[in-house]
């Protein structure tokens, strides 16, 4: 393969080459982002759903003690984890 020695096609493939260093770089910001905002997202569902069964094993104390009665518990846990 030959290599171009022609100096204005030599400056477009390294600009080119930057210019795509450039975009990669900020999808893989982008993904990340992405990413992270997914996994946080992941993370509340699974805490949620770990208290709504949490709030089904305490005592009718334990829920007064948080302003919760043993209803007002089971009508929480029945929410689906996505639901707030």
């Amino acid at each position: 393969m030959k290599r171009s020695t022609n100096l204005a096609e030599q400056i477009f493939v390294e600009t080119d080459f930057a210019n795509a260093v450039r975009i990669g770089d900020k999808i893989s910001t982008a993904a990340r982002r992405c990413w992270g905002a997914t996994m946080a997202l992941m993370a509340g569902w699974a805490e949620r759903a770990r208290t709504r069964r949490e709030l089904l094993s305490m005592t009718d104390r334990d829920l007064t003690d948080i302003r919760f009665n043993r209803a007002g518990a089971r009508d929480e846990a029945a929410k689906p984890f996505w639901r707030a």
